[in-house]
């Protein structure tokens, strides 16, 4: 990437500045609508660097939380629009991020034993194997382990200085089928599977391995703990099937059974790993996991943050886990896998513009890291170079292969990073239009929608990139008429939860007040792929006809929304629309939006798209 002259850049700016304000003297322009922090290309050439700045990789085997709103409102005059003075990042100096952040915690990427970088030894001190050990990685069948490619993990980490994170013991996934699938087991046999494996890998790794992830993941995604209970926010499973809601507790006392039996106990951590804790909903059932074990007296060290994040977080989410965390009284936090998506980009690669962008997010991040120090005890990359990265499709990583980029830097000096390159507002609503029509509601895609534009609805809100959709809208003077064409090939709706099950959902602010919460003409309409039409809690009126036509890949979704004020050409209305994906268990694992970055579109309007009805 060519990087302007920041000197240069200010000064163009400023000069800019000068002639609009100019123009506009006298003008006040002003922005009346209140804002909130939201949830959860082409490449051009870089100046050449030192060669200790250039990575050369040898290719070898292997939301529902509501924050405080801050208005952008007030109104600015024609000297505001001058852009703050900036002071040009230091890209010539060596940064090495295991020094500068020694005195606060560890900062590690993956192994996955598929290529070598020297540049990770440079950069980094701790190190977590991908999949390598895994349940299905080494416990292939019961009595028999492979220990080859966790042992190569081990060996990796010791030749390159690192401390080496354990994950996973217990998980859902990648599991055989012998720990639990089997609806005749016992529970005591479900325990004994638990117990033996648990015991079995904690001896083998002994004090090779820091910590381990004892559970990983096994709270369900949108669903809000009941009664302080933790349980009632598990995600389905086999181990719960087979053992019970407790099956956690069972988990981490064998695990801290299985350190002392091997003299460990001082040596090693105990971890729970979750992704998505930046929700709020989550974040307080892992908390009050937390304080529960510790009533009942059963060992745990630490949770995992993992981190999959995107250009769209609010870091003022994190930040509030991170002090729900601590209130709870956890030991010590850590940002288990960290990588921040850029959903937008093109061919696996990101424009100049997207990668400051998401260089701002991981300069805010370890602000907020660097803050909460005390509490933190490792960041780990999960990869750090964006063409080995699981959503390599989002460029989410420091380097590439061509060597670092803008969000090393961020993460090198946040603070420096911000000062040269100040960061806008997030992501903008997304702007449509409406045409004037009245189609059959038949599930159809009638010739009157093939004059729609269709918009996408793709802005991913968890850390899995699921199912999307088209989505194109029509009104006349009584309805507003949605079609959204879904691209999911998994459609399962056996969840309680109708949120959770494959469905379309679809928000409308008919006075385009953007607030904080729901008026009375406000509304909230989800519709699944067999046609079962549910609400939120507004509108009273569920007046809603719809009709839905499963076609090859997903499904299509075809409603009539009476509107409850009078429309005319040229007005502009709140607009939103999600796509729930729900994986083969039934658990939803995907959220796709069309505007709202966030997961409180059910509750507030703020944050919703615009649509102006054309006629």
């Amino acid at each position: 990437m060519k990087r302007m002259n920041l000197f240069r850049r200010g000064l163009l700016l400023a000069l800019s500045a000068a002639m609009i304000a100019s123009c506009v003297a006298g003008c006040t322009p002003t922005n009346n609508e209140e804002s909130k922090p939201a949830k959860t290309e082409e490449e051009t050439t870089k100046p050449s660097k030192t060669e200790n700045e250039t990575s050369v990789l040898a290719s070898e085997s292997e939301t529902d939380k509501p924050t405080e709103s801050e208005s952008e409102g007030e109104s600015q005059s024609a000297m505001d629009l001058t852009e703050p003075e900036t002071v040009p990042f230091d890209y010539d100096q060596e940064y090495i991020l295991k020094d500068i952040y020694a005195d606060d915690f560890m900062v590690g990427t993956i192994y996955n034993g598929y290529f070598s970088d020297p540049e990770a030894a440079v950069q980094f001190n701790q190190v977590t194997s991908e999949n390598f050990m895994k349940p299905d990685a080494i416990g292939r069948s019961k009595g028999n382990y492979s220990w080859g490619n966790g042992d190569a993990f081990i060996t990796y980490a010791k030749k390159n200085d690192f401390a080496a994170h354990g994950h996973v013991l217990i998980w859902h996934g990648q599991t055989p089928n012998w720990f639990n699938a089997s609806s005749s087991m016992t529970k005591e046999e479900a325990l004994d599977n638990m117990k033996t494996y648990i015991y079995d890998v904690i001896a083998h790794y002994g004090a090779d391995v820091v910590s381990w992830d004892v559970v990983n993941e096994a709270f369900d995604d949108g669903k809000q703990m009941k009664n302080d209970d933790y349980t009632t926010a598990l995600r389905s499973c086999n181990w719960k099937s087979r053992i019970g809601d407790d099956y956690l507790e069972y988990a981490f006392t064998y695990a801290a059974e299985a350190l002392e039996a091997n003299g460990l106990s001082d040596k090693v951590k105990l971890y729970y790993n979750d992704y998505n804790l930046d929700s709020r909903n989550k974040a307080a059932a892992v908390a009050q996991m937390v304080k529960t074990f510790k009533e009942k007296g059963i060992r745990i060290d630490g949770v995992g943050m993992q981190g999959h994040y995107n250009a769209n977080t609010s870091v003022s989410n994190v930040t509030n886990s991170i002090a729900m965390f601590r209130a709870a009284g956890i030991s010590e936090v850590s940002v288990s896998e960290l990588d921040v998506n850029m959903t937008e980009a093109k061919n696996k690669k990101l424009t100049e513009e997207q990668e400051i962008q998401q260089a701002q997010i991981y300069a805010q991040l370890f602000q907020v890291y660097k803050e909460n120090a005390d509490l933190i005890a490792r960041i780990t990359f999960w990869q750090h170079i964006d063409e080995y990265s699981w959503r390599s499709e989002g460029c989410p990583c420091i380097y590439n292969k061509a060597g670092k980029k803008e969000s090393f830097y961020a993460v090198a000096d946040p603070d420096a990073y911000l000062a040269a390159h100040p960061p806008g507002a997030n992501a903008p609503a997304k702007e449509g239009v409406a045409m004037y029509g009245t189609p059959d509601i038949d599930g159809e895609m009638d010739d009157i929608w093939n004059n729609t534009p269709a918009y996408d609805v793709n802005r991913q809100l968890t850390a899995w990139q699921g199912a999307t959709a088209k989505v194109r809208v029509l009104w006349d003077e009584n309805n507003l008429y949605v079609l959204m064409t879904v691209k999911d090939s998994v459609l399962n709706k056996s969840a309680a939860e109708k949120y959770n099950q494959d469905s379309v959902e679809v928000f409308l602010d008919p006075g385009n007040e953007k607030w904080g919460f729901y008026g009375s003409d406000d509304g909230q309409y989800r519709v699944n792929y067999v046609n079962e039409v549910s609400y939120g809690t507004v509108p009273d009126d569920h007046d809603v006809t719809s009709a839905v036509k499963e076609i090859s890949g997903g499904y299509q979704v075809e409603m009539a929304i009476p509107l409850v004020l009078t429309p005319f050409n040229g007005k502009k209305i709140g607009f939103d629309c999600q796509v729930n994906d729900a994986n083969a268990s039934g658990t939803r694992q995907g959220v796709a939006k069309f505007s709202d970055p966030t997961d409180n579109s059910y509750q507030s309007t703020e944050k919703f798209g615009t649509l102006t009805l054309q006629k």
